[in-house]
C-alpha cells in the first residue's frame, strides 16, 4: 500500500509542475535541477517514512501487549533493519514514480504509466512465479512420493528379514533404522524438489522490488523459506542425536533378534531423551541471506535515480 502511495505523491512531481507553470517558476531562481530533484526526492521520501514508522510502532505494540515475542534486544535490532529496509523500498517507487514523471508532458498520462507498473510490480508478478516454476520444475503427486516411500521401506524390512512392516520389540533394531533411511531418503528427495521449486518462483518473480523486499523481511525476521531450510537442517541432525542416544541406551547387538520380555524391560526416563528446539537464525546470518536482496533493491535505486536524473537535465519546461 505505501508503495502505492509513494506513486501517488510523486507521478505529477514534475510534469504536473510543469503542466500548472511552477516548474518554470522555479527554475527560474538560482536553483540548479538538481537540487530540485534531490528535494523532490527527499520530500516524498521523508513524507512516506512517518506512515511506515506509525505502522510497525502500532504493530510492536500489539505484539508488546499479547507477549508473544520476547523483545530482546536481538529483535529490535532486527526490527531496525527492517524499518531501514522499507525506507529503501519505499525509495525505490519515489524515484519510480519521478522518473516516470519526468519522460511525460501530462500528469494523467504519468498517472495511468504508474498504475500499470505498479499493479505488475506488486501484484501480477508476485503471483505468477508459483505457475511459472511448476511448469519447469515437475514434482510427482505426494501420494505417489508416501507409496515410493512405503515401498522402499518394506524392501529394506524384507532384505533384513523382518517379517513385519512395523519394528516390534525384540527385532533387528539396525533392520529398522535402515528401513526409516529408505523412507526418509525418498521424502527428502520429495522436499528437496519443493524447495527447488520455490526457489526457482523467488529468482523468477525477483525483477520485482514488492518481492525482493518481501523475501528479505522474510530473512531477516526469521520466517519464510530460509526458516523452513534451517529447521529440516535442524530435523536432520535431532534425527541423527536421537539415533545416537537409542543405540547408546540398548544393550543388545542391534543386528540380532533378541527376545521380546527383555527388551520390554529397558527403562528410559524422558528426561534423558534429547529435546527438539527450533533455534533461530543469528543476525549475521540473516543478513548473509539478504545480502542479494538488498543488493538487488539499492540497484533498482540506483537504475530509477539514473533514468531520472537524465531525463530531467533534458526535461523542456
Amino acid at each position: 500500500i505505501l508503495s502505492f502511495g509513494a506513486l501517488v505523491l510523486t507521478y505529477d512531481g514534475i510534469s504536473g509542475e510543469r503542466e500548472s507553470g511552477t516548474l518554470r517558476l522555479c527554475l527560474s531562481n538560482p536553483v540548479s535541477r538538481s537540487t530540485l530533484l534531490l528535494g523532490k526526492y527527499f520530500g516524498a521520501v521523508i513524507g512516506m517514512t512517518i506512515p511506515i514508522a506509525v505502522g510497525i510502532c502500532v504493530s510492536l505494540i500489539i505484539v508488546c501487549m499479547f507477549g508473544v515475542v520476547p523483545f530482546s534486544p536481538a529483535y529490535w535490532l532486527r526490527v531496525g533493519i527492517i524499518v531501514l529496509f522499507s525506507i529503501l523500498y519505499i525509495s525505490a517507487f519515489v524515484m519510480l514514480g519521478l522518473f516516470v514523471s519526468s519522460l511525460t508532458k501530462n500528469s494523467s498520462v504519468s498517472l495511468v504509466l504508474l498504475l500499470l507498473i505498479w499493479l505488475c510490480l506488486a501484484v501480477i508478478i508476485p503471483r505468477t512465479g508459483g505457475l511459472l516454476a511448476s511448469g519447469l520444475v515437475e514434482i510427482p503427486d505426494e501420494g505417489r512420493v508416501l507409496k515410493r516411500a512405503a515401498d522402499a521401506k518394506w524392501e529394506a524390512l524384507r532384505e533384513g528379514g523382518q517379517g513385519s512392516y512395523h519394528w516390534s520389540p525384540g527385532e533387528k533394531l539396525a533392520v529398522a533404522e535402515k528401513a526409516a533411511d529408505a523412507w526418509f531418503a525418498v521424502c527428502e528427495d520429495y522436499r528437496n524438489n519443493q524447495l527447488n521449486q520455490v526457489q526457482l518462483a523467488q529468482n523468477l518473480t525477483r525483477i520485482s522490488p514488492t518481492v525482493i523486499y518481501q523475501l528479505a523481511c522474510e530473512s531477516l525476521i526469521g520466517t519464510g523459506i530460509k526458516h523452513y531450510e534451517r529447521f529440516l537442517k535442524q530435523a536432520r541432525e535431532y534425527r541423527r542425536d536421537l539415533l545416537r542416544f537409542t543405540y547408546s541406551k540398548y544393550p543388545f547387538n542391534p543386528s540380532v533378534r533378541q527376545n521380546d520380555d527383555k527388551v520390554r524391560q529397558l527403562k528410559v526416563s524422558l528426561d534423558e531423551v534429547p529435546q527438539f528446539e527450533d533455534k533461530p537464525a543469528h543476525i549475521p546470518t540473516s543478513l548473509a541471506d539478504t545480502v542479494l536482496d538488498i543488493l538487488l533493491l539499492f540497484l533498482f535505486n540506483m537504475i530509477f535515480f539514473m533514468g531520472t536524473f537524465a531525463s530531467f537535465m533534458r526535461y523542456n519546461v
